[in-house]
């Protein structure tokens, strides 16, 4: 049970309201809603389950020992067992399902997944636009792209998919021929194929007369014949691959499918699909037991743990489960923000300058470079500007962490 209290960051003489004061903090800062772009999801899902059932079991034990456990409210009211009034808030005034009055939850979102500013969990309104009205493909109304300023995004292709000569990825035009005038199905826009012939040629008895020509001969054709290119009619060469380089059963010339996995289940960099290697242990080089190979022990040779907090109990951004931060022993960090990002002279998550603590005004606009994109080339959601991704061309995150959760200003040393 001291282990159910140690999660808590509590001891085990606390009240039952500084345990659901401990249990709520917690729960706030490893909620998967917060983290669902982020790598390191299943990580934090995994941390707020262990809180959830510490707290139920110090709170069951505690029913346990008295039968009369009940907590009255500010107004008097009789509160029910675990918090919650007679019409069923509790004193956040969220109910049993985790909604307010208004129908949002601690996130501020909805059943439906919409926030009070019309927009989803992914940050999209119901146009597709998100707040800064860009589209996923980083298209706004106006056809621009958010990236590159123009109508046409880094890879050529406009807001419709088509590239400056008007063909798209597949290589046909807006009305279905490829550059040599014929559409998918083999046929110019008067209606006939590369043999001159048109469809009204392909009639049932022409079709009938084909397809007995094709049982009887085309398949001793397509397995031994060989074309200028090296493939047989049924698009594989000598050596057995296809145009794509697979086999029959689905695998490259490394011995890998199309999902990336060889024949044993690993991908290319030795990982199964649960996410771990032939001897167990993660691509953060911990096993399921949590403990590192390197170390042995459940801490890597940088001092963090699986979930990514130190020793001392201090996650990356720098504060621990309760919310206090290392260097000013605190819940604000030394410009003032706390673990959700609010800044403690204007709770809002803009500062009195009117900048966020990652640097960006409510526009975007980073306060030391002018653009939108800090000095290390983040933007103010955490994608690098080179690799569109959450991690920058060298694997590091805006924190300084990989993938593995080494910081490399600690590798460095």
């Amino acid at each position: 049970m001291e282990g159910n209290y140690s999660i808590l960051g509590i001891n085990k003489n606390a009240t039952d309201k500084e345990v659901k004061t401990a249990y709520r903090n917690a729960a706030k800062k490893y909620h998967p809603d917060l983290y669902a772009e982020n790598p390191l999801s299943h990580l934090a899902e995994k941390q707020f389950k262990e809180i959830k059932q510490a707290y139920e079991a110090i709170m069951a034990e505690r029913k346990n020992k008295s039968d009369n456990y009940k907590i009255n409210n500010s107004d008097g009211d009789r509160k029910k067992q675990y918090g919650y009034n007679s019409q069923g808030f509790d004193e956040y005034e969220y109910d049993r399902n985790g909604f307010n009055f208004e129908g949002f939850d601690r996130t501020g979102f909805n059943k439906y997944g919409i926030n009070k500013k019309g927009f989803n969990r992914q940050g999209y309104n119901f146009e597709g636009f998100d707040e800064y009205g860009y589209d996923i493909s980083g298209f706004n109304k106006d056809g621009y792209n958010r990236n590159t300023g123009s109508k046409y995004n880094q890879k050529g292709f406009n807001r419709f998919g088509f590239n400056k000569q008007g063909y798209n990825f597949e290589g046909f035009d807006e009305y279905g021929y490829d550059i040599s005038g014929f559409n998918k199905e083999g046929f110019n826009n008067n209606g006939y194929n590369k043999y001159g012939l048109n469809k009204k040629w392909f009639s049932k008895k022409m079709l009938f007369f084909i397809i007995v020509i094709f049982i009887l001969f085309v398949p001793i054709h397509f397995k031994y014949n060989y074309n200028s290119q090296g493939y047989n009619g049924m698009g594989y060469d000598r050596k057995g691959y296809n145009k794509n380089g697979f086999t029959k059963l689905g695998y490259d010339k490394n011995g890998y499918n199309k999902t990336g996995y060889d024949k044993n289940g690993y991908d290319k960099d030795g990982y199964n699909k649960t996410g771990y290697d032939e001897n167990g242990y993660d691509k953060q080089g911990f096993n399921k037991s949590d403990y590192n190979k390197d170390t042995g022990t459940k801490y890597n040779k940088y001092g963090y743990n699986k979930n990514g907090f130190d020793k001392n109990g201090y996650y990356k951004d720098g504060f621990d489960i309760q919310g206090y931060h290392k260097e000013t022993k605190t819940r604000y960090n030394k410009e003032g923000f706390n673990a959700y990002g609010v800044h403690k002279d204007t709770r809002t998550k803009y500062n009195p300058e009117g900048f966020n603590e990652e640097g960006f005004n409510k526009n975007g606009y980073n306060k030391d470079t002018g653009t939108k994109y800090n000095s290390n080339g983040f933007d103010e959601n955490g994608y690098h500007k080179n690799t569109e991704t959450k991690y920058d061309l060298e694997g590091f995150d805006k924190y300084g962490f990989n993938i593995e959760g080494y910081n490399k200003n600690e590798i460095n040393k």
